[in-house]
């Protein structure tokens, strides 16, 4: 070999390792993230819980709702793990699992392509993979399910070990999927694809050899009944693969929203998604094209998760964690021979390198409106961290009307001093229940139903949920409750029958405390605007402003509120800034027309209604006020033509 030769060769393997340690760094970059899931506090507290009793719960005892329920704890695995890790490293032992699980998922997925195609090839798909998942970078059991399912892709397609010790494997990981998540029977539904291949693959050469695949299935279907509930589980998992079309709760979560809708194409990793959907396309036409059959049990499975990946967006892991390897498989030498090439590699591994950048600058979180930064902790937005010193100073007793987002923040913290009304667990509590909840805390005035007849002592409410919009306005009204606790992410009431030791929180203290983040002001705006402070409302959306991040919706959102205050030097320099980011706004334009009308320059006026008219012709508000105006103009000055 030549010096040349050899020179390109070292050449390619410093850009294979830079382009695999861009792949750790781009997805460490997402996944080191401050914690921010609403579930992972309740997880926590009944993983602590299961550590102090040293047994699984069978009833409920976490929330009022559900107090003495019967209670199938699917998750109790992992919050156990959740749990020991907690006591060692505190609400920091969280995020360690959350990256240990997801981090694991895709080594596997990895590794598994490499059975088929070469490190660079790998890591692109994996790369896409991993992109396709950021949105589910949470310490939540499904991290479980996702990793089991790419070890079982790993394990099933291995020929080259023993039968009998790739179904121990298969065997252990289907004991801890049963006893983490209710989706524990995506693993034999894996395991049958590869029956489902025996017994075609036997009927068509007959010699019938299906003994392997259905004894590893046997072991695996076995291992779903190795539960504190025994085949209960199996009915629990009927509930979570129907929980979908309960209405107005499950089915209206962001994350079961349609995978191809508005909402979802919003999202970069929408588009990651799409583009191994096009891969696993154009694999598909090109095996069609050679007359190359495609793996029978793999593609049965990689069919299975794209077809659960259209019933909701967060379905999208489970299929990205089996299209790696499957595409690797299918189109893996075609790919292999563009990644031989260095330049490809140093390309690729750059391009990583700068989409890192989104988390890490904060503008992937602040795009998709979710309160959380790249780094360790948990999130100082969305919880109110000063509450549980507040009541334990006020030395509360009794229990909480709650918003359900906040419910686990409310276990983690006060259990079993104080329970909350509900928290994530919907299943728990049956369809009675839940109708008389959603009745009672997200219609306006029928709170005092659930206040009574649960002896409810305070209500927790965080400024943006239907829990707040339906009873705040009643609160701020009734002099029977009293406000005595407010962050930026919720506020705290107590009955007017509170000793006055306990003293009202003047709404106006809030601003001065908001911590420096652009969504901080944004939510408390929207508990000004449901207590009926306009002025305050004006005062928070203005310091959003200063963020510098979507000017145009918060002055979308600040001039009505000028107007109606009737700062007209306000509103006017608002609609001004608004039409200085889009000229086009015909909106801004017709307020400007009544600012100019309200000064007396009645000729600015009519020029500015004439132009919001020109943009939107059909609008018959604009029309009318351009009628007025003409009006007003021939009564100062009848030698003014009317039209």
């Amino acid at each position: 070999m030549s010096p040349r030769s050899h020179s390109a060769s070292d050449a390619n393997r410093l850009a294979h390792a830079a382009l695999l340690a861009a792949l750790a760094w781009v997805i460490a970059s997402f996944l080191v993230q401050e914690l921010y899931s609403l579930d992972a506090w309740w997880h926590i507290a009944i993983g602590r819980d299961i550590l102090d009793h040293r047994s699984i719960p069978r009833v409920d005892r976490y929330t009022v709702l559900g107090l003495g329920l019967p209670y199938h704890d699917s998750h109790w695995l992992f919050q156990l793990l959740l749990g020991v890790f907690h006591r060692a490293f505190g609400l920091l032992g969280a995020q360690w699992v959350q990256i240990g699980l997801w981090g694991g998922t895709f080594a596997l997925t990895y590794r598994a392509a490499r059975r088929w195609a070469e490190a660079p090839t790998s890591a692109a798909l994996t790369f896409l993979a991993a992109m396709a998942c950021v949105e589910r970078f949470l310490p939540r059991p499904e991290a479980i399910t996702v990793l089991m399912v790419a070890a079982f892709y790993l394990v099933l397609a291995d020929r080259e070990r023993p039968l009998r010790f790739r179904i121990a494997i298969l065997f252990a990981l289907q004991l801890i999927w049963v006893n983490s998540h209710g989706l524990f029977a995506i693993g034999p539904g894996m395991v049958g694809a590869y029956a489902v291949e025996a017994v075609w693959a036997g009927v068509r050469s007959k010699a019938r050899d299906w003994k392997p695949a259905l004894a590893t299935l046997g072991a695996v279907l076995l291992a779903t009944l190795v539960t504190p509930y025994g085949g209960g589980a199996w009915a629990y998992a009927a509930l979570i693969l129907t929980e979908a079309s309960a209405p107005g709760i499950v089915s209206g979560l962001g994350e079961m929203s349609p995978t191809f809708g508005a909402n979802a194409r919003s999202s970069p990793a929408f588009w990651f998604f799409a583009a191994l959907v096009a891969l696993l396309a154009g694999s598909a036409i090109h095996a069609l094209a050679r007359r190359r059959p495609l793996p029978l049990a793999r593609s049965i499975i990689v069919a299975a998760m794209f077809v659960a990946a259209l019933m909701g967006r967060r379905n999208i892991v489970l299929f990205a964690a089996v299209a790696v390897p499957f595409l690797a498989e299918a189109i893996g030498p075609m790919l292999d021979r563009l990644g031989r090439r260095t330049a490809p590699c140093v390309a690729l591994a750059l391009a990583m390198l700068a989409w890192s950048w989104m988390p890490l600058s904060g503008r992937f979180y602040l795009d998709l409106e979710l309160p959380t930064r790249a780094g360790f902790g948990v999130t100082q937005s969305f919880f109110p961290h000063g509450l549980p010193n507040f009541l334990e100073r006020i030395d509360f007793d009794g229990n909480v009307l709650n918003s359900n987002t906040l419910g686990g923040f409310v276990i983690y913290h006060r259990y079993p001093q104080n329970l909350p009304l509900t928290d994530g667990r919907w299943e728990v509590y049956g369809p009675e229940r839940i109708e008389f909840v959603l009745a009672s805390t997200r219609t306006p005035g029928e709170w005092r139903d659930a206040v009574r007849a649960h002896d409810l002592r305070g209500i927790l409410l965080a400024h943006t949920s239907p829990e707040a919009e339906a009873l705040l306005p009643d609160l701020a009204r009734d002099a029977n409750w009293r406000l005595v606790y407010l962050d930026q992410a919720a506020s705290f009431w107590m009955p007017g029958t509170t000793p006055a030791t306990i003293r009202a929180r003047d709404p106006r203290a809030a601003l001065d405390a908001l911590p420096p983040r652009f969504e901080d002001a944004v939510i408390l705006a929207a508990f000004y605007d449901r207590i009926g402070e306009p002025a305050l409302q004006v005062a928070a959306l203005e310091r959003a402003l200063a963020f510098g991040w979507r000017p145009q919706r918060l002055l979308e959102q600040l001039g009505p509120l000028q107007l109606g205050l009737k700062d007209y030097a306000g509103a006017e320099a608002t609609y001004r800034s608004l039409l200085a980011l889009d000229s086009q706004n015909a909106s801004a334009l017709n307020e400007l027309a009544f600012l100019a009308y309200v000064r007396g320059d009645l000729d600015e006026a009519l020029s500015l209604v004439q132009e919001a008219l020109r943009l939107d012709a059909d609008n018959s508000k604009y029309r009318n006020n351009l009628d007025r105006l003409r009006a007003a103009l021939a009564a100062a000055d009848p030698e003014v033509p009317t039209h």
